[in-house]
């Protein structure tokens, strides 16, 4: 925390109440700091606060109020002006701010350079600025379940062995997202449907005995 006078005032705070999650030590130490800062170490009415990453270890419901009790809590001092820098990689802080008062920084190969959106971010919806403002271009789901559905496709197409059916049968059925479980079903009921087809032909031609043995073969 600096004043207009550059002086950083910095005194380690401790707490002792029990029991306290991460969040609720990252919003103690918040608000502990500027009330120390502004009560005991500075006479300057000019205030410039730094926060490194205001939304870290807070509860997606805490990150939605950060900045209103915050604000709140900074305009009980009536004689102070103060002013705001923090860095975030939350879209829900994002969707508090208007976006003449957001700075993007995003790293060009061993350079970190500011670009710019035309995108509004104020009210914005979270999902939306996920995708905009916080690099989502592969998609909003983690890279471990994109590769298993991916290789449930490529076993419903016939071009990936290294996964057994009652392992691609859970992998459908635990599938949150309803479109695309959907269409996966749908695709393993015709798979299926036609093994079975195949195996009910092979046994009227052949008869079960060897349709077995020819089918242990394949394993």
């Amino acid at each position: 925390m600096f004043s207009q006078d550059n002086k950083f005032f910095l005194r380690i705070l401790t707490f002792k109440y029990y029991p306290s999650s991460t969040g609720e030590n990252a919003l103690a130490y918040i608000f502990a700091y500027i009330h120390d800062a502004i009560n005991y170490r500075t006479k300057n009415k000019d205030i410039l606060i730094f926060i490194d990453e205001i939304d870290s270890a807070l509860h997606p419901r805490w990150q939605q109020t950060i900045l209103w009790y915050l604000l709140e809590y900074l305009n009980s001092f009536e004689d102070y002006h103060f002013q705001i820098v923090f860095t975030t990689h939350s879209p829900i802080i994002l969707s508090d701010l208007t976006d003449n008062r957001i700075i993007r920084l995003k790293r060009d190969k061993n350079k970190i350079k500011i670009f710019t959106k035309e995108n509004q971010t104020f009210g914005a919806n979270i999902m939306r600025l996920y995708y905009d403002d916080f690099f989502m271009d592969n998609g909003g789901i983690g890279e471990f379940v994109k590769k298993k559905i991916k290789q449930v496709v490529d076993y419903l197409n016939g071009k990936d062995n290294n996964i057994s059916l009652t392992e691609v049968q859970y992998i459908i059925d635990h599938i949150g997202e309803p479109t695309v479980k959907r269409q996966l079903k749908q695709k393993l009921n015709e798979l299926v449907s036609n093994k079975e087809q195949t195996l009910i032909e092979l046994i009227q031609e052949i008869g079960v005995q060897e349709a077995i043995e020819r089918l242990q073969k394949r394993k």
